[in-house]
Formats: C-alpha cells, structure tokens, sequence
C-alpha cells in the first residue's frame, strides 16, 4: 500500500463550513485528489444540558449502596465484638 496522508486543517473560529481536501497516489504513480465542502452545524443545546443528569442516578445509586455496605460492616463487628 502506498502512503497515506491526512492533514485536517485546524481554526478555532466560527465557521458554517470547512474545505476537505483529499488528495492520493495510486500504485502505477498517479495523483488523484478531491476538495469537498462540508456544512459544519452548531450543537444543540438539550443535548448538551442533559448528558450530565444522565449520570445523576447511578452515581447516587453507587453511594447509597456503598452506605449499605459499610453500615452492614460496621453492626457485624459490632455484633460481633459482644
């Protein structure tokens, strides 16, 4: 196979769209290369707000379970020490 090359370009501005040019050489030496436009959109914003609330249940979860654990512990060596 022949070598491959990627090369994005990086800016940080607001842009709507970004130019994606590809560009190869096949086996027999010849170059063939494409520029392509690509509509960039802007996140929606529930999206984004509702990724972190997702995670609210089972780390609330992971707690009382860990709660449960250490308190079970701690009645048996208690029970245990009498």
């Amino acid at each position: 196979m022949g070598k491959r090359r990627f090369d994005p370009p990086l800016v940080c501005e607001l842009v709507a769209g970004a130019e994606i040019c590809t560009s190869y050489k096949d086996t027999n030496g010849n170059q063939y290369s494409t520029l392509q436009e690509v509509q960039i959109s802007a996140p929606a914003t529930n999206s984004q707000n509702s990724g972190g609330s997702n995670l609210l249940f089972p780390i609330i979860a992971i707690i009382i379970v860990i709660g449960a654990c250490i308190g079970g512990w701690y009645f048996y060596v208690r029970r245990n020490k009498k």
